[in-house]
């Protein structure tokens, strides 16, 4: 996700320390909620995230600052395209027309497909090369991109946006990792991708019926 977002949600695990509390307690409420909320969607636990991510707006709500806000409604769109969903970000582009932020337009933008090539400066350090590469539109490079993006939710991201692009390898690379982690609601997505390109009817029997088992559950 956005660097910003990914910074915000960990400043919270520092708040236990033996300090008077944080005047901002509202920012870091809405991290923590943020944290679970993106750990529960991935898990296929939807409730849970529903859940969260209302107790998140709830707390980003307490300021006029709306740049915690726009964030969380990025990370939204962000997690909907980790699992294919179409997502124009409406949300976060309504709330950048009120507070603009260069990096978070940046964001925006990639994620709907429209970035500039003036805007690639503004975005979180690690989505820069993969960028360069969707610019130029080189396959080899987007696909040297995809395998070294870190962490896992941005190489959600960027196999989400370069799906007419992405190679076997990488696809079958982010299910195992996905598997490890258990995190149900890409890896059914992605899984269904898997057995869209498989031309062996055997194995795309055994794919469909993978899927099947997960999807019961």
């Amino acid at each position: 996700m956005q660097q910003r977002t990914l910074v915000l949600f960990f400043i919270f695990l520092f708040t236990g320390c033996s300090h008077p509390p944080a005047v901002n307690t509202w920012q870091y409420d809405a991290a923590s909620a943020m944290q679970a909320y993106e750990k529960h969607f991935l898990q296929k636990h939807l409730l849970r995230a529903k859940s969260d991510l209302s107790r998140a707006r709830s707390s980003a709500s307490q300021s006029a600052d709306l740049h915690t806000r726009i964030d969380i409604e990025l990370s939204v769109c962000a997690l909907n395209l980790s699992i294919l969903k179409a997502d124009l970000c409406e949300n976060a582009s309504a709330l950048l027309q009120i507070e603009p932020n260069d990096s978070q337009s940046a964001y925006l933008h990639l994620l709907r497909s429209e970035l500039k090539t003036e805007q690639i400066s503004s975005l979180p350090v690690q989505y820069r090369p993969f960028a360069e590469a969707i610019a130029d539109n080189d396959t080899l490079a987007i696909n040297t991109q995809i395998r070294q993006i870190r962490p896992l939710s941005s190489r959600l991201v960027v196999s989400a946006l370069a799906q007419k692009q992405i190679s076997n390898e990488n696809i079958e690379g982010l299910i195992t990792e996905l598997s490890y982690h258990g995190y149900k609601n890409p890896l059914l997505a992605w899984l269904k991708v898997q057995m869209n390109n498989e031309t062996d009817l055997h194995k795309k029997v055994k794919l469909r019926a993978k899927i099947a088992v997960l999807a019961s559950e």
